[in-house]
């Protein structure tokens, strides 16, 4: 199925959906489905809310994702609602988080395998991928996150899954390894502390710049490049951004 809309109401109600004239199946549901289960994540910006198409593009792309697939009816998928929350807030610039609602597009969760809810499942940059369905988009296969789902052991996982990048210079002889690209520097304050938190900070920065761009930590106690530490403003710690070859 080549149009989207198509695809989307496949997923959401199968072969009835694509009958001329089927309206959403038209089933009631009482008032307190739609004040109290409905649109579970809504109202947090921090975490992505997919339908089929966007599910597969994301699970097509490189970034590293971590998506619950739950279902609005399911009390432990509300029960792990905050932790999902906070885990979004902490890993912003790191790790992007997702939902998907089973309830709304169950053809899709069972297509992936998603036989309980809720489940977490992580797509990782180097995963092996394979054809969802024929004609479709090669997608990675995922895989079920391990342990207990808290906010802390979301945020060590979402952590481990990306490449750290930001280097500490040891010494003037490495610099020329590093001139080929844009160079961030971070300069420590003047007891040679760098003060911000290594996690989100650091872990932000690598993602952000990839392999475009070196982020470089510089002791400013030590002579390694005391002509850049002069040009600091103040005793606090201090960020420069030059272009290749400087």
């Amino acid at each position: 199925m080549k149009d989207d809309e198509t695809r989307k109401k496949y997923d959401r109600w199968g072969e009835k959906g694509l009958e001329e004239g089927f309206n959403g199946g038209g089933r009631y549901e009482s008032w307190s489905f739609f004040e109290e289960e409905f649109g579970l994540y809504d109202e947090d910006p921090e975490i992505h809310v997919f339908d089929a198409v966007e599910l597969q593009a994301a699970m097509a792309s490189d970034d590293v994702w971590m998506i619950k697939f739950y279902s609005e009816r399911c009390s432990h998928c509300h029960d792990m609602a905050p932790a999902w929350r906070e885990a979004a807030i902490q890993l912003e610039g790191i790790v992007k988080l997702g939902a998907i609602s089973c309830r709304d597009y169950r053809r899709t969760c069972m297509n992936i395998g998603i036989t309980g809810y809720p489940t977490v499942m992580v797509f990782e940059q180097g995963a092996q991928r394979y054809q969802i369905y024929h004609g479709g988009k090669y997608v990675r296969r995922g895989k079920k996150f391990p342990g207990q789902k808290t906010v802390e052991n979301f945020v060590e996982f979402g952590v481990k899954s990306v490449s750290h990048r930001v280097r500490e210079i040891l010494g003037i002889v490495s610099l020329p390894n590093f001139i080929k690209k844009p160079c961030v520097y971070i300069l420590s304050d003047s007891d040679g502390e760098f003060n911000y938190p290594k996690i989100p900070f650091e872990y932000q920065l690598s993602v952000g710049f990839g392999q475009d761009a070196f982020a470089l930590k510089v002791d400013c106690t030590k002579d390694v490049l005391p002509d850049l530490c002069k040009r600091k403003s103040s005793t606090e710690e201090s960020m420069f951004i030059f272009p290749p070859g400087i």
